[in-house]
């Protein structure tokens, strides 16, 4: 519940932005600055939501404790299973700064990298975040050239 509504304050803060940018009001330095912030808060929510939906969520994960993901396959799932023991991934379960590497790739690239989506709720809460990502850097750029 909580995610949801800084989701949506996300949203309604990117739409201010936009807002922003075509005013012309406010300096250059405080809305890169601002974009920035957004951007981060972007990859937070998101590694978040990733987090709390694999699986049916990090409780659920550790009560039935199961090798890999069943919404993204990380780089350690693609290992063979005779040869995880040489990895040390024998029982290799994300933790959150997998979603987070996720999740921050995937606004910087405007895509998935390292980990393909598997699970339809992954797809679509992916285009969202880059949805958001690419208007906000999409934004400062445009306002960026303006300036010069």
């Amino acid at each position: 519940m909580n995610n949801g509504i800084i989701t949506v304050a996300l949203i309604g803060s990117v739409s201010l932005l936009v807002a922003t940018l075509a005013s012309h009001k406010l300096a250059p330095l405080l809305l890169l600055r601002s974009g920035a912030e957004l951007w981060l808060t972007n990859v937070v929510v998101f590694a978040l939501w990733y987090w709390r939906l694999d699986g049916g969520g990090p409780n659920v994960r550790d009560k039935h404790p199961q090798f890999g993901s069943r919404s993204f396959i990380f780089p350690q799932m693609q290992i063979e299973k005779d040869e995880r023991g040489r990895f040390s991934v024998e029982n290799w379960r994300p933790g959150f700064v997998d979603y987070l590497f996720i999740s921050f790739t995937q606004s910087s690239t405007f895509g998935p990298t390292d980990a393909p989506l598997l699970a339809r709720w992954a797809k679509l809460l992916t285009m969202v975040q880059i949805f958001i990502s690419l208007s906000i850097v999409m934004l400062l750029i445009a306002r960026a050239v303006g300036v010069l």
